[in-house]
């Protein structure tokens, strides 16, 4: 049985890889975002585009991530269903 740790770092690693797969812009606005927790205008600010693009850039690119990583949803939550069973 795996342990939490390695699961994590698989599914860490798919959705990386969905990410590094992304066109640049939205790949920089869903990295500043979701992974250092910045806010709309900072990113904006950093990018040097609106608001607005700033937004349509990630809203992009979580239908993209959505539709890449769906085949491991179903798996990604047995497995989270799964670790407090085994």
């Amino acid at each position: 049985i795996p342990s939490d740790s390695l699961i994590l770092k698989d599914m860490s690693e798919i959705i990386f890889k969905a990410v590094k797969l992304l066109p640049s812009q939205q790949q920089t606005v869903f990295m500043l975002r979701r992974f250092e927790g910045r806010k709309m205008s900072e990113i904006s600010e950093i990018m040097g585009i609106s608001i607005k693009t700033t937004e349509m850039h990630l809203s992009k690119a979580l239908v993209t991530l959505r539709k890449s990583l769906k085949e491991y949803l179903p798996g990604f939550l047995l497995l989270l269903l799964l670790k407090d069973i085994l």
